[in-house]
């Protein structure tokens, strides 16, 4: 019964699933992009629905605005000069 034990041991370890050298393409997020927009393309829509996301800041039944002054205009480079203080 050892034998038997010790072949199937070895058969199992020689299976594609015990190679850790394959990948699955699955497994690799380039295979399915879950959206092609850049970083700007994505500000802009984040620009598009703040007006529609309420903003409640000291009563959390009365809504006090909207997340659209929290994303001021510009491109991702130039949000990013002006969050570092280089911005001319």
């Amino acid at each position: 019964m050892a034998s038997t034990d010790s072949t199937t041991t070895a058969l199992i370890a020689e299976l594609g699933c015990a190679q850790p050298e394959r990948d699955a393409a699955a497994r690799d997020p380039t295979t399915a992009p879950l959206d092609d927009r850049d970083t700007d393309g994505l500000l802009d829509s984040l620009r598009a629905l703040a007006p529609l996301i309420r903003f409640y800041a000291d009563n959390p039944t009365t809504a006090t605005g909207n997340w659209l002054p929290y994303l001021p205009t510009g491109s991702v480079a130039a949000l990013d000069a002006l969050a570092r203080g280089t911005a001319s």
